[in-house]
């Protein structure tokens, strides 16, 4: 019968125990956290495989691996981007569904610039934010469209997707980005704080200015903190 939904066969309710997905039916505010659950995956398969850089056929997991850890790295971005970091710059972030990391680093940086955060980075071998825009740099030019250790062919369906004997040990590449997403996963669970903060000085400023009889330009449900105020 036309317009009948077929009965499920694959996402099946079960009786007593189900994943449930958008729950809070909030998505733009879940993106660091489906970054964590791709970070968890890649180390996982990591950790699982000691042959990876010792056997050729290690290789394949290799790539698997590759793509999750950059996947969780572009969720992070985004996350922090589409979150509450994009309430502390003015203007705010513009972000579009492209699976370019580089375009995402200026707004990124003017981000944890108003944080305090752009002269220092990580603390073994990203130790400041040019140094992560380097490292992006390169996965950028590696995987320009996140298609590269996702398929062995580019979208022609001829050339390889990666160059000829492309070599590098996963677990080097696996250090430095955990190092990355370390920093990352820490910018996304301090900037609704932070965010706060900055919307409660602001509320707090605008009262002081009406009490001395100096209304402002604008009130704070104006400002780029307004939204934060309003649900409150």
């Amino acid at each position: 019968m036309a317009g009948t939904v077929p009965t499920p066969r694959l996402f099946v309710r079960n009786e007593r125990n189900n994943t449930v997905l958008n729950w809070h039916q909030a998505p733009k505010a879940e993106f660091h956290l489906y970054g964590e659950a791709f970070w968890k995956a890649a180390k996982t398969l990591l950790q699982q495989n000691e042959a990876l850089d010792r056997w050729p056929g290690a290789s394949f997991d290799a790539s698997v691996i590759v793509y999750l850890y950059r996947h969780a790295l572009e969720l992070f971005l985004k996350g922090i981007l589409l979150g509450r970091g994009g309430e502390l710059v003015d203007p705010p972030p513009a972000i579009s569904a492209s699976h370019s990391l580089e375009k995402l680093l200026p707004d990124v940086r003017r981000i944890f610039a108003e944080c305090g955060w752009d002269k220092t980075f990580g603390s073994k071998t990203v130790t400041s934010f040019d140094d992560f825009t380097v490292i992006v740099a390169e996965l950028d030019r590696a995987d320009p469209k996140s298609f590269s250790f996702r398929y062995p062919v580019g979208t022609d369906l001829i050339t390889g997707a990666l160059d000829g004997h492309f070599t590098f040990s996963v677990r080097q590449f696996a250090f430095t980005m955990d190092e990355v997403l370390n920093t990352l996963y820490d910018a996304c669970y301090s900037l609704p704080d932070i965010a706060d903060d900055q919307a409660e000085a602001a509320h707090e400023a605008w009262c002081e200015a009406m009490q001395d009889g100096e209304p402002p330009e604008c009130e704070p449900s104006e400002t780029i903190f307004g939204p934060l105020l309003h649900s409150r």
